[in-house]
């Protein structure tokens, strides 16, 4: 829904307290007196609505109606239609009175009707309206002229937009958002009492009405008024980057809407400039966490040279390499999400976030000043992404699969190969943990390390072949045991996890004893039948066998 702008004008009640109007009152139409007057007409023909204008106060003397004055009722409904502001009749020269049909119909419409009395002087009432008028726009002209003025050189002087927007806030006394080409969101006011998952909402809401007008749009289940107009032309992006003025504090002027017009062309062309130079920055930057991550860094020279050259403070730190892997890649749907996912992300930890793009995955480097600070960091990570899913209205859905923590830039690679060694060992095994580590693997570790040679191959064909080799139920005898040993070896529990029969798991169970020649109730025999079955089930897709990382040839030279 769109609504009006309060303008600025004179009102009728500030018409009547001029001195040429005086002794003059309204004698109809008296509940919207407040109507504002955008200049004032004087009508002495016929053809009065051949000559009128919306926002007009139009006067008369009555003469084109002195033979006729009942006619005179038929021109309150067409200058209404007109959106005249109101009309002022003189009295006793041509006609006696304001005819009572006029007075009828004008209240019936609330059209403001005025008696001015036969001693005023309509040139002087035009004259001091007029100035009056004149004075309030030049107010209004001199204000827009300040806030644009201001706006530009702020700009001009290189400071950070989101000290600008704030300037702009204190400026015109109401919230500013902006939802720039980038996908990021600058609201310094809003930001210091939503949290991050609500801001995202009022951009969003914003940003489906961008370009209407003033809308009304929701904050904490409170409606305000908006006036937003987008930055660039629909379409060239996935979403429509705007700037937006918010009636948090004081009712929005038509000289408020202007404004925002005004410095959104002004702020276009700086955010497609800083747009410019940061997705030339973006690039190189990311290819270097890339090679950071892959160990494809030269010499110690090389990294000097980029790290100031991004202005990366990473010596003498921790780092920890964390890969967000989520189910069936249903975590962040846009770049915009994952950009205001990490712009909160970084200002909520206190050390830096690098973030990349890696064979599909979303991949973290987190720098900090000790090991116990990247611990509060992961800590960090996962809260605000269980934020994130609550505000998508989404179970969670991810595990952070955290690599060892390491001293030297060169070793980054190292926690990423740990990293991508959890994420794949995690994905064939239910763990409930979201955040885990390669300690935490715990047997899994161990069987990781051991090497796929023909003894290993042959020592799991030993234990678990004869079930791999049964014709008919090869399959569903390891499901069954698998269950059985999940199940603390309980046949109740594992029959309900099966949806089978009781008997029917007994009756397996034997079989299986039978067909490995082992007692299932031997502790030593268990064990090492199951330690046999997770390891199967490493090496059993061969497509996602664990592997280590490629490292390139190249190494970093000291």
């Amino acid at each position: 829904m769109t609504e009006e702008a309060e303008k600025r004008g004179l009102s009728l009640n500030e018409l009547l307290q001029l001195a040429p109007m005086k002794g003059s009152e309204v004698v109809a139409g008296d509940t919207n007196t407040d109507k504002l007057i955008s200049r004032i007409n004087i009508i002495g023909g016929p053809d009065i609505l051949d000559w009128v204008r919306a926002d007009e106060f139009i006067m008369t003397n009555g003469y084109p109606f002195r033979d006729t004055p009942e006619e005179f009722a038929l021109l309150i409904e067409k200058l209404q239609e007109k959106n005249v502001a109101g009309i002022g009749i003189k009295v006793k020269r041509f006609i006696p009175s304001i005819p009572e049909s006029l007075i009828k119909k004008a209240n019936e419409l609330h059209f403001p009707v005025v008696e001015i009395p036969p001693n005023a002087i309509f040139s002087d009432v035009v004259r001091v309206a007029m100035e009056e008028i004149f004075n309030k726009e030049s107010e209004h002209l001199i204000t827009l002229y300040n806030r644009v003025q201001e706006f530009s050189i702020q700009v001009m002087q290189g400071n950070d937009i989101s000290d600008v927007i704030y300037q702009l806030e204190k400026l015109m006394g109401n919230s500013i958002m902006v939802y720039d080409l980038d996908g990021n969101i600058i609201a310094p006011l809003l930001e210091e009492v939503l949290d991050s998952g609500e801001v995202f909402k009022v951009a969003q809401d914003i940003e489906s009405k961008t370009g209407i007008g003033i809308a009304t749009i929701k904050m904490r289940d409170e409606s305000f008024r908006c006036y937003s107009t987008p930055l660039t032309v629909e379409g060239l992006l996935s979403y429509i980057p705007f700037i937006a003025c918010i009636e948090t504090n004081y009712k929005l002027t038509e000289v408020d809407c202007l404004t925002i017009e005004k410095v959104s062309s002004l702020l276009n062309m700086e955010l497609a400039n800083k747009a410019a130079r940061k997705k030339i920055e973006h690039k190189y930057l990311n290819q270097f966490i890339q090679d950071l991550l892959i160990g494809d860094v030269l010499t110690n020279r090389d990294l000097e040279i980029r790290t100031s050259s991004f202005e990366l403070d990473l010596h003498n730190k921790w780092f920890q390499v964390i890969i967000i892997a989520s189910e069936e890649k249903k975590g962040f749907q846009t770049k915009e999400e994952f950009h205001y996912f990490m712009k909160n992300l970084s200002s909520t930890i206190s050390g830096q976030l690098l973030s990349t793009t890696l064979h599909g995955e979303f991949v973290l480097v987190a720098v900090e000043k000790s090991k116990a600070l990247l611990q509060q960091t992961i800590k960090t990570i996962q809260t605000e992404l269980e934020k994130f899913h609550v505000f998508k209205k989404q179970q969670p859905n991810y595990v952070l699969c955290v690599g060892d923590p390491v001293h030297l830039m060169e070793n980054i690679m190292t926690s990423y190969q740990r990293a991508i060694n959890v994420k794949t060992i995690s994905e064939k095994f239910a763990f409930p943990e979201r955040i885990i580590t390669f300690k935490d693997l715990h047997l899994f570790r161990l069987l990781y390390l051991l090497p796929q040679t023909k003894e290993v191959d042959d020592y799991l064909d030993e234990l678990v072949g004869p079930l791999e080799r049964h014709k008919k139920k090869g399959e569903e005898y390891i499901e069954t045991l698998e269950v059985y040993f999940q199940s603390n070896r309980n046949i109740r529990a594992t029959a309900d996890k099966l949806f089978t029969h009781y008997n029917t798991i007994v009756y397996r169970i034997e079989k299986i004893s039978a067909l490995l020649n082992i007692e299932l109730e031997n502790p030593e025999s268990s064990l090492e039948l199951q330690v046999a079955l997770k390891l199967r089930k490493m090496r059993q897709d061969k497509g996602i066998t664990v592997r280590p990382v490629q490292v390139n040839k190249r190494k970093m030279i000291k």
